[in-house]
C-alpha cells in the first residue's frame, strides 16, 4: 500500500475514533487479526513448500 495511501486511511480511522471511541479498538483489533492470519498462512505456505522439497 502506497504510503499517501496508508496516511488517508489512518486519517480516516482516527476521524472515526473520535465519534465513536469503541469502535476504534474493534477495527485495530480486526487489522492485527488480518495481519496475524496473514503471517499463520505464510507460515503454512513455506511448510508445504519444505514438504515438497523433501
Amino acid at each position: 500500500m502506497p504510503n499517501k495511501e496508508r496516511k488517508n486511511r489512518a486519517e480516516r480511522l482516527e476521524e472515526i475514533a473520535r465519534q465513536d471511541p469503541p469502535l476504534i479498538d474493534n477495527i485495530r483489533k480486526g487489522l492485527q487479526a488480518e495481519r496475524v492470519h496473514g503471517l499463520i498462512s505464510l507460515r503454512k505456505l513455506m511448510r508445504e513448500q519444505k514438504r515438497k522439497k523433501q
